[in-house]
This record gives C-alpha cells, sequence and structure tokens, in this order.
C-alpha cells in the first residue's frame, strides 16, 4: 500500500510539472498579442557604477505559428540577370551571391562604387559611410538626404520594387522582407573622410521572412558584420541578408543572400516569453557586459545539423537581444570607432545575443566550443 501510494504520488507530481511548463508556454500569436506595441523599459546601476537606461521595443511577428524549417542556399539568379542589369563576377554566378547594378559595370565583394555623379578614378570603390542610422520605429519616411531631391520613402519603394522585379524575373519570385535599419550614405575622400560629393544617398539592409518570421541570425555568429567567437573557423558560416542602396531613381546597387526553405521539421512549437529568461540578460548589465539594447526581437536563428554539414541549416525561433556587448566589465569602445559614431553597428561591441525562446537559456557568446551552433532540443505541444 505504501509503495502505490509513493507511486500515486509520483504520478502526480510528474503531471503537474507536465502540466505548469504547458502552462508557462504559448503560441507565437499569444507572444504577438502580448508583446506587441510594447516596450522594455528600466534603469539598472552596473558594476562599472555607471547608470544603463534601457528603453528598447519588443518587435514580434505576427505569425499563425512558429515551425522549425530547415533551409539550405537559395540557388543562383538567372545569369542572363547580368546582361540585363549589369554583370558581377563569373565566379560568384553558380552562387547563392546575387549582386545587381543599374551601371553596367563589375561588381565585387569590395565597397561598389554606385553614385551616378563621376568620382575621380582613384576614388572609384573607396569606403562609403552611414551618416545616420534609423531603427524602422525612428523612420521618417519623407526625410531627405543632403542634396538629394528623392526622399527615403521613395528611395524605399524604388528599391524593394526593383529586388522583387529581379527576384521574379531572375530567381524564384518575390519574398516577404523585414526592414532592419535604413541609412543615409555619403562617400568618403581617401585620406582625412571629408565627403568626396555633397550628394547623399540612402541605403536599407533587410532581413528575409520566411513563414512569416525574420531570418535574424546565425548561431555560430555573435558580432555583426561576420564577427566571430569560435575555434572552427573552417566550417563555412553563412548568413542571411538584404542589402539595397540608392544615390538616384537609376543609381542603385544591391547585394542579396538568401535562404530557401527545404523541408517542414516542425509545424508550430510552444514559446516562453521574454520575460522568462529576462533575469540573464539583467544579469549581463549588471554585471557591465550590456550597456545598450536597441531592440529585442523573436525571429529565426540559423543551427547547424548534428553532422555540422553548413550546406544545410536548421531555423528555430528564438528570442533576440540586439546590444552593445563586452566579454569583460574593463572593455571599453576602441577608439577608432568612434569616427563614424552615428553608426552603431561599426563598435566591436554590436552585438546579438540568442535567448532560447523555449527554455529561457542564454547562448553563451564566450563559449567557443564547436557545438555553440547545435540545434536544441525542440519542444512541441504534444
Amino acid at each position: 500500500m505504501k509503495r502505490s501510494l509513493v507511486s500515486l504520488l509520483a504520478i502526480i507530481i510528474l503531471l503537474s510539472v507536465t502540466t505548469a511548463e504547458a502552462q508557462d508556454r504559448f503560441t507565437i500569436t499569444e507572444i504577438y498579442s502580448h508583446y506587441n506595441g510594447r516596450r522594455w523599459q528600466d534603469s539598472y546601476l552596473t558594476i562599472r557604477n555607471e547608470t544603463v537606461t534601457i528603453d528598447a521595443p519588443f518587435i514580434i511577428p505576427s505569425a499563425d505559428s512558429a515551425p522549425v524549417i530547415r533551409v539550405g542556399y537559395y540557388p543562383a539568379l538567372n545569369p542572363a540577370l547580368c546582361d540585363d542589369y549589369g554583370t558581377y563576377p563569373r565566379s560568384y554566378r553558380d552562387h547563392v551571391d546575387a549582386w545587381a547594378r543599374s551601371d553596367g559595370t563589375d561588381i565585387t565583394l569590395a565597397m561598389s562604387q554606385y553614385w551616378e555623379y563621376e568620382i575621380p578614378e582613384q576614388y572609384a570603390g573607396k569606403c562609403h559611410f552611414g551618416e545616420k542610422v534609423f531603427l524602422p520605429d525612428e523612420l521618417d519616411w519623407n526625410h531627405h538626404a543632403e542634396n538629394n531631391d528623392m526622399s527615403m520613402g521613395e528611395a524605399y519603394a524604388l528599391l524593394t520594387a526593383k529586388l522583387n522585379e529581379i527576384l521574379t524575373v531572375y530567381g524564384g519570385g518575390a519574398m516577404e522582407l523585414q526592414l532592419r535599419d535604413a541609412y543615409t550614405m555619403g562617400l568618403y575622400r581617401n585620406k582625412d573622410n571629408h565627403p568626396l560629393v555633397d550628394h547623399r544617398g540612402y541605403s536599407f539592409d533587410f532581413k528575409q521572412v520566411i513563414r512569416g518570421i525574420p531570418a535574424l541570425g546565425n548561431a555560430h555568429l555573435t558580432y555583426q558584420h561576420g564577427r566571430m567567437r569560435t575555434n572552427y573557423p573552417w566550417e563555412s558560416v553563412y548568413d542571411n541578408w538584404i542589402q539595397l542602396k540608392m544615390s538616384s531613381p537609376h543609381s542603385y546597387a544591391m547585394s542579396v543572400h538568401l535562404w530557401q526553405e527545404e523541408a517542414l521539421l516542425h509545424e508550430d512549437i510552444p514559446l516562453i516569453p521574454f520575460d522568462a529568461g529576462k533575469a540573464e540578460i539583467e544579469k549581463m548589465i549588471l554585471d557591465g557586459m550590456i550597456r545598450h539594447i536597441r531592440r529585442i526581437q523573436l525571429g529565426y536563428v540559423a543551427y547547424t545539423e548534428p553532422d555540422h554539414n553548413t550546406k544545410h541549416w536548421i531555423l528555430v525561433p528564438t528570442w533576440v537581444v540586439d546590444c552593445d556587448w563586452f566579454p569583460d566589465a574593463k572593455d571599453d569602445f576602441w577608439k577608432e570607432e568612434f569616427t563614424d559614431e552615428a553608426n552603431p553597428y561599426s563598435r566591436s561591441a554590436a552585438h546579438l545575443i540568442y535567448l532560447n525562446a523555449q527554455t529561457g537559456k542564454v547562448l553563451n557568446p564566450m563559449n567557443t566550443a564547436r557545438n555553440r551552433s547545435d540545434v536544441p532540443r525542440i519542444l512541441t505541444f504534444k
């Protein structure tokens, strides 16, 4: 009798834990309803004796479900694109990198010269700079870059229409995009960084949206711009982005790196609210490692399959904290980074912190193990 009571009690406890776990996880539509339009607003006194003030928006996709999917490289665009929109190097014609230009000249992975105004040859292809960065909730579509007749909204409409035209005619069709950042752009002189021309243009960074959810990052990547913390650099790291630039209606450039869905692994998975894992982020703030947060997003992060075949990736819904992060409270910004203070992503600290959206555990940015990008265990509703 005593053994039966113990067994019954164990079953009751097990059921209560399972029920509690189920109650603590929600559908993505419930997450959207809770966080849409909200901001994380708080202040913290850190170990550096500095006050860090958080005022960051939550950006949640309005999707019907949160699937887990397997993706591969987007197939190369039809080479005829080169004839109609300018050329890109032959070595890239069978690759997923798709470049399009309006001036008919070759393009390389270096900075492209896309200004329609005549630029002295010695400056062709030199560095550009972002005068000001706008997050989506800060945008004024009527804003005009210096000496540019187009507004930011007009440039956005022209560029996105042109991209979808190219993808429809030469690729797999138009796609849904999520705007990440918008910039006003100029051209540097070679030495003193004064603008080469006083005519400014625009640049827009997007993320590809797959099944209603934006692809925000890669578990191999922690820093922005491909900076990595990994002991395994020979494993190719492929991230997803769309970058569109324009200085006039007739002068533009595009860089497009895309994924293509291969298989649906889970139709829908339960998610936890950001608040369930917030304590780990708060600890990083108090410890002087996170000093600014731009936004908190829910979106896809790419993880590797068990065999680390990096021709394919598993996209898993994940909380992503876009912030300035430092590996040590004593670290500070590099001095040279302040030559472009308007662009927060020019700083070495620009960072994405990944928070498991089913457990609330942070993917430790200091973890350099090979398995840091292994796909996490997936919990289902069943």
